[in-house]
């Protein structure tokens, strides 16, 4: 169809095509800016949900964001990060611990009597398995330390964190990963799921 030949008027009203019109008032009605109340606070209504819900594309090209960011300001992470970091703390100390008695009790201390320890290269279940892990960690590395890079991210029952493998002689880290680790309600640990992010050329 040519709109280009329909004259003016004769389908859309007049001015339809330079300027919105707006809902003529209901005879009798209070009015504000041309419509009834009702239909003006509808309107309004619809504003500030588009506005407020509205999405764009990020520089990705294929992820939204909301435009308005005050809807999403009470969002943040779980308020209760001291649980998680206080587990994360007890468990780095049960793998720095020296000793088969003192690491027995850091294991039982930290994890559930059901607790299970998965990496690549171990699947370990109950204490007696994991303190032989670590016991197996000490003797392939002795001299290094297990230490926390970067903070504890943690929501509901689960925890994620980075740590490093540090020669105490250098200070030097040939190894590093991340686990994600799984609480009871008294904050010890159910299950850990470790993953390498760093090896060294010959590991």
């Amino acid at each position: 169809m040519d709109y280009g030949r329909i004259p003016h008027g004769s389908i859309f009203p007049r001015g339809a095509g330079h300027r919105s019109h707006r809902v003529a008032p209901t005879p009798g009605s209070p009015t504000r800016e041309g419509g009834s109340r009702t239909t003006r606070k509808a309107i309004d209504r619809g504003r500030w949900l588009r506005a407020r819900y509205a999405y764009r594309f990020t520089a990705t090209g294929n992820r939204f964001r909301p435009a308005d960011t005050t809807f999403w300001g009470h969002i943040t992470m779980d308020t209760h990060t001291d649980r998680y970091a206080d587990t994360v703390t007890r468990y780095l100390e049960a793998w720095n611990t020296d000793g088969a008695e003192a690491r027995a009790k850091a294991v039982a201390a930290v994890w559930t009597p059901d607790g299970t320890y998965t990496d690549p290269v171990s699947d370990a279940a109950g204490h007696d398995a994991i303190a032989a892990v670590i016991t197996g960690t000490h003797e392939q590395f002795p001299g290094f330390v297990f230490r926390l890079a970067g903070s504890v991210d943690g929501h509901h029952d689960t925890a994620r964190f980075s740590w490093e493998l540090v020669n105490q002689a250098d200070g030097s880290a040939p190894i590093a990963g991340s686990d994600v680790i799984t609480l009871d309600g008294e904050g010890r640990i159910r299950a850990v799921f470790g993953f390498f992010d760093r090896l060294p050329p010959a590991a």
